[in-house]
């Protein structure tokens, strides 16, 4: 069993607030006269979207895997430098796509790497613990620390207007937003259901289930990053279906997972509300998800990426990924 969680591991409200005060920012921005946020299109307002209200969420959530008081102490740290750090990230955005606008990301860049290196030193802790390392779901609240850095760099090489291997444009601001969003809160949410199943006492089937989920969804966004990858430079679009599958299917069945974990181990039911709410969108996403890695297969023209970012982009940032950090956030907070 996790010990209730104290004024200190909860960095004194700090991650919570930053989130609050960014939510309560980007809708002052979006909806007053002459709005700043109406300048930029959809894809720069999901990016932005991660690091004001996403990324602080995401580590009040990361908590549950605290090895020590010396990472716990980075922590508050990172929570309390996080606001001001990602007000780079949102003025970045601001200046056309080259060399002013990458300087203005470094800031968050390099704040994403900060996040990145206390995941992997929770990481190497964790391994120097005695037990079964492939049994325990906190090692996937420390990937998604470790996959932090990996959007901060491709939101750097955007806002630089950079082509990696030809990537086009969108699929580089896209990769961005993936990481700030799927490959960051799949992996939080993959522990915290396994983290609840495992408290709720559920049966051993149901736990191994969610820790074959758990490390799929740990691994699915670099499968398919390098699905992605494959494609780009072979030509050949059957890695970027056949891992999109895999990790939609590993989605699905957390969705499921997620709801069981909610009925039984949740004390909120307004988390639990959210928590179902949230499952529910993967539906939707993970459908569209697989429907255009199919249609780059077979060369169909729906959907195409303008459709996938109104639909599949805006529930994945708001329906799954911000209710879900919602409804943990709430949970943590009855405690």
């Amino acid at each position: 069993m996790l010990p209730r969680m104290t004024r200190s591991t909860r960095y004194d409200g700090a991650a919570l607030g930053s989130a609050l005060a960014g939510a309560l920012g980007l809708a002052a921005l979006s909806f007053a006269p002459g709005a700043v946020l109406t300048q930029i299109d959809l894809v720069e307002r999901l990016l932005v979207l991660g690091p004001m209200v996403g990324i602080p969420l995401g580590l009040s959530l990361s908590t549950h895997g605290n090895v020590g008081s010396r990472d716990a102490g980075w922590l508050r740290v990172l929570a309390r430098a996080q606001p001001v750090l990602a007000l780079s990230a949102l003025v970045s955005v601001l200046f056309p796509a080259g060399a002013r606008a990458a300087w203005v990301s470094v800031p968050w860049a390099l704040y994403c790497v900060a996040v990145g290196l206390l995941g992997a030193y929770r990481a190497w802790a964790r391994f120097q613990e005695r037990g079964p390392v492939l049994k325990n779901p906190r090692f996937a609240l420390d990937a998604a620390l470790l996959y932090l850095p990996i959007g901060g760099l491709w939101n750097l090489l955007a806002r630089a207007g950079a082509r990696p291997l030809g990537f086009d444009d969108a699929i580089v601001r896209l990769t961005a937003v993936h990481f700030h969003f799927a490959g960051w809160v799949a992996p939080l949410f993959a522990a915290r259901v396994a983290i609840a199943l495992e408290e709720s006492a559920a049966s051993e089937r149901t736990q191994r289930i969610a820790r074959v989920v758990l490390w799929t969804t740990v691994l699915g966004p670099g499968l398919v990053g390098g699905g992605i990858t494959v494609s780009q430079v072979t030509g050949s679009r059957v890695s970027e279906l056949v891992t999109a599958v895999v990790l939609a299917s590993a989605l699905l069945t957390l969705g499921a997972l997620s709801v069981r974990a909610g009925r039984t181990a949740m004390r909120s039911r307004l988390a639990r509300g959210l928590l179902w709410v949230s499952s529910a969108t993967l539906g939707l996403t993970m459908a569209l998800a697989v429907s255009y890695a199919w249609a780059r297969v077979s060369g169909a023209t729906w959907p195409g990426i303008p459709f996938m970012v109104r639909w599949h982009g805006v529930a994945n940032a708001l329906g799954y990924a911000g209710l879900g950090l919602a409804a943990w956030a709430v949970e943590d907070r009855v405690k």
